[in-house]
């Protein structure tokens, strides 16, 4: 997806004009993999290896997660690989309503600071549709 192309909802705008959540950048980036890999799921594909490599990743600067906070709470966050002008989106969760929502839009806007052109994603889900491409 091409970053771009991304449009934020008015809705979420002024959702994120509250500023609901405080967020940070690989504050706790194992504990969003660990919530990526148990929130509102009875199974999951990201097993301890995929945590183990990971980990591993982003000790060596290539793995990144974004993080939000309510009352010092980690209530929601996104997390993936950072190559070359791509950002790999591998996962992302939410303990509280828009919470994910908020990461997803806070990684797009850094990564479009920051010069980044394609966002990866899996597949498109109900979150990623929040972020809705504008037509060329």
């Amino acid at each position: 997806m091409p970053i771009k192309n991304f449009h934020c909802p008015k809705s979420l705008l002024r959702f994120s004009k509250k500023k609901p959540f405080e967020v940070t950048i690989n504050k706790s980036f194992k504990e969003v993999v660990k919530y990526c890999a148990i929130t509102n799921r009875t199974e999951t594909w990201i097993n301890k290896l995929i945590e183990t490599k990971f980990l591993q990743l982003h000790n060596r600067g290539y793995a990144h997660s974004i993080e939000c906070w309510e009352k010092s709470k980690l209530v929601g966050g996104i997390y993936g690989l950072a190559l070359g002008g791509c950002f790999f989106a591998e996962s992302m969760f939410s303990k509280k309503s828009n919470a994910s929502k908020f990461a997803l839009l806070n990684l797009v806007s850094r990564l479009h600071m920051l010069g980044y052109t394609l966002l990866d994603v899996q597949f498109v889900n109900d979150h990623l549709k929040v972020l809705e491409m504008r037509r060329m």
